[in-house]
């Protein structure tokens, strides 16, 4: 009798370990996947950071291109001047209704007096979202190649899909994605519709 006493309490005992053991796996299971979460927040947010890196790059790279382009088309602008101003000199010389100089400065002036933009620079987050499908954006070589103003390039990017704002602003708003991502809120990809608070678009002008 007092065997089948001990043996209920040794199995008694069993019984509790194994329930111990169980809820000590269970816990250490607990642990680990709040680690790998931890560490997928921590993956992301680095992705983030290159990502930033990488804008900042092209950002600094797109506006030398654009000051090299300025620089050329002023030097162009000045030859072509010079012989607009010589142009009108001689065809005023010829018919002799203006003189010769003032014809010149005419046709010069009117050539300098056409606007080119140069220097304008967006991001633009398309539909896939950060951190695939994010650009660096020449809006104002886009202007000047399709020969449309800065806004009309910018609103085609906008009817596209993409959400377009100044490198300024869209680096901010990677801050406030940084923050979401280890607060666990937000996860990759992202949208812009995601972030905090609205993001600051470039508006049109009229």
């Amino acid at each position: 009798m007092e065997s089948m006493m001990d043996w209920g309490k040794q199995l008694e005992a069993m019984q509790e370990r194994v329930t111990r053991r169980g809820v000590a796996i269970r816990e250490l299971g607990t642990v680990l996947e709040d680690h790998a979460e931890s560490q997928r927040r921590r993956e992301q947010v680095a992705v983030i950071q290159r990502l930033r890196e990488r804008i900042v790059r092209d950002v600094e790279e797109v506006r030398r291109s654009e000051l090299i382009a300025e620089s050329g088309q002023h030097a162009c602008r000045a030859a072509v001047g010079f012989g607009s101003l010589l142009a009108g000199s001689l065809l005023s010389a010829t018919r002799g209704k203006e003189g010769p100089r003032l014809a010149g400065v005419r046709v010069a002036r009117q050539l300098f007096s056409e606007s080119t933009s140069f220097g304008s620079v967006a991001v633009a987050v398309g539909k896939e979202g950060v951190p695939d499908d994010v650009a660096v954006v020449a809006v104002s070589r886009l202007a000047r190649e399709s020969f449309r103003s800065e806004a009309e390039a910018r609103a085609k990017l906008q009817a596209d899909g993409c959400e377009v704002m100044t490198p300024e602003v869209f680096v901010k708003n990677l801050a406030r994605l940084e923050g979401r991502l280890l607060d666990g809120s937000a996860s990759l990809p992202a949208h812009i519709s995601d972030l905090p608070t609205k993001a600051v678009t470039l508006k049109l002008k009229a």
